[in-house]
């Protein structure tokens, strides 16, 4: 298991960005017409320290992800265009929160990136509920998955042995698909989508 380095490094940042939260970026939003803030944990992609860090490292860079928010949503309010707007906050990969906005077309897209919702998940983790700005937000959990394809086709005897001993080990579901036929959504725990009560559907 790889150490992670620059721990102190992260929670002088985060601590800096809670003050001074990332501003919307202004190329990006009229070119792409979304921007997004990710928490800076690249380099400890390879570590389970990024996936699901000590409860206080959590905190920290929850709070920053809200001060974002907080700003981001300041920006887009001086507008009266629509936009979407929310923070994305991990169960277990989390160093994939983040906070999301988006205007114009793309929206929708944005708005159907999570569509099962998860009844049984607390409004929010407990480890969050008492950070000042959460309970600003309307949270609703969310079952998260990534796609994956397999082609039986054309893949070895051992590669589907690999395959299938891995669909044995992870929860999923299938979809449909026009183009590959199927579609395996590998399941990767909750995703907690936290947005401006005036947004919230």
């Amino acid at each position: 298991m790889k150490k992670a380095r620059g721990v102190r490094r992260h929670f002088r940042r985060f601590a800096h960005g809670k003050l001074h939260p990332e501003p919307l970026s202004f190329q990006r939003r009229h070119q792409n017409h979304y921007d997004y803030a990710k928490l800076g944990l690249g380099p400890w992609l390879s570590t389970s320290f990024a996936s699901l860090p000590p409860v206080g490292f959590r905190r920290e860079a929850f709070q920053l992800l809200l001060a974002t928010h907080a700003q981001w949503q300041q920006e887009l309010t001086a507008n009266p265009d629509p936009y979407y707007l929310a923070i994305w906050l991990m169960e277990s990969c989390f160093r994939d929160s983040q906070v999301v906005a988006a205007i114009e077309q793309r929206i929708g897209h944005y708005e159907r990136v999570f569509e099962l919702p998860d009844p049984t998940a607390p409004p929010l983790p407990p480890e969050y509920e008492a950070v000042p700005g959460a309970e600003l937000l309307h949270w609703t959990a969310y079952h998260h998955a990534v796609p994956h394809t397999f082609d039986a086709a054309t893949a070895s005897p051992q590669e589907q042995q690999e395959w299938a001993a891995f669909l044995r080990r992870v929860q999923y579901r299938t979809v449909p698909n026009a183009e590959c036929g199927t579609v395996y959504l590998i399941s990767t725990g909750r995703v907690w989508v936290g947005r401006s009560r005036e947004l919230a559907v």
